[in-house]
């Protein structure tokens, strides 16, 4: 039975009503429709194995009304927005795998509701109380402790302690980090602010496929893959923003300018969608530096000596 025949599939912060045809993120509705929307529940059907080009084509693109071009043009524009959507890249794919040529496969990992009920909950209540009752009975003669494992609980942190206290020095020395390789990855050469010779690059932040920093002049928010490549331009209307945090799933980025208008160390916080969504103010709320809780739900600023 295909998977989204049975429920609602959660995977990362998505779920997807296949029968509605409906994506969410965080419980908020994404704009998903269409194409993009119907090769997601495709793939989910069978996640982990191949779904080919010409599957697609005969469910989606019927040969006798549209012309391989078509085709060709409406896939790569439908997948294009499905990984828009879901913050992928088809260098570095976290849910949707591209094998070139041949197809594509949901590699995500996938998290259902349905619990597995219990074998006990299937007995009858005789049949448990009887079943308990001969576990009991079994367990019932129990082996007296001899000398020898009274010897060796005894011994044993005896033992670890000593072992513990010959090693220490090789536990408190700190290797220095060895760089084996580097790689370039922006070209543009403003990555920073003022005179590039300076430590001023604001707050960088990756979540482990893309990384994103600041930059001079115009359009200064940005991302780039982690192997390089075309940066990305984040919409922002705030002039020398400073990147203050990324939040765990690496959907949204709090910032905020790196100069106070009125002066002071305290600046508006904004909370940026790396998806290429609208940026928005945290309401009044004004503050030095700013991160998200492990929770990912709460924000917690700096203001004057407090954190709040």
């Amino acid at each position: 039975m295909p998977v989204v025949a049975k429920q609602q599939l959660h995977f990362g912060p998505f779920e997807l009503d296949a029968h509605a045809g409906e994506l969410y993120k965080h419980r908020l509705k994404l704009k998903l429709q269409g194409h993009p929307i119907q090769i997601l529940v495709m793939l989910l059907e069978r996640p982990g194995e191949l779904i080919t080009r010409e599957e697609i084509q005969q469910k989606l693109w019927p040969t006798e009304s549209e012309t391989f071009v078509d085709f060709e043009h409406g896939l790569n524009t439908a997948v294009r927005k499905l990984r828009q959507t879901l913050g992928d890249e088809a260098a570095t794919p976290q849910y949707i795998e591209t094998l070139p040529r041949r197809g594509y496969r949901f590699v995500g990992e996938i998290a259902t509701e349905d619990l597995p009920q219990s074998p006990s909950a299937e007995l009858p209540a005789a049949d448990t109380a009887s079943a308990g009752a001969a576990e009991l009975d079994r367990r019932a003669p129990r082996r007296r402790l001899t000398y020898r494992p009274v010897l060796v609980l005894i011994l044993l942190p005896v033992l670890l302690g000593v072992a513990t206290w010959m090693l220490r020095s090789t536990w408190l020395r700190h290797e220095p980090l060895l760089v084996i390789s580097t790689r370039q990855l922006t070209f543009s050469g403003f990555v920073g602010y003022f005179n590039a010779t300076l430590e001023n690059y604001r707050s960088i932040q990756t979540d482990g496929r893309r990384i994103y920093f600041s930059t001079a002049g115009k359009n200064p928010l940005r991302s780039v893959s982690v192997t390089g490549g075309e940066e990305t331009v984040l919409p922002t209307t705030l002039i020398e923003p400073a990147i203050l945090h990324l939040s765990s799933d690496g959907s949204y980025l709090l910032a905020r300018r790196s100069v106070s208008e009125k002066g002071t160390t305290e600046a508006p916080l904004w909370l940026i969608a790396t998806n290429g969504g609208a940026a928005r103010r945290l309401g009044d709320i004004e503050g030095q530096d700013a991160a998200f809780a492990p929770d990912g739900k709460t924000i917690v600023f700096a203001k004057g000596r407090e954190l709040i």
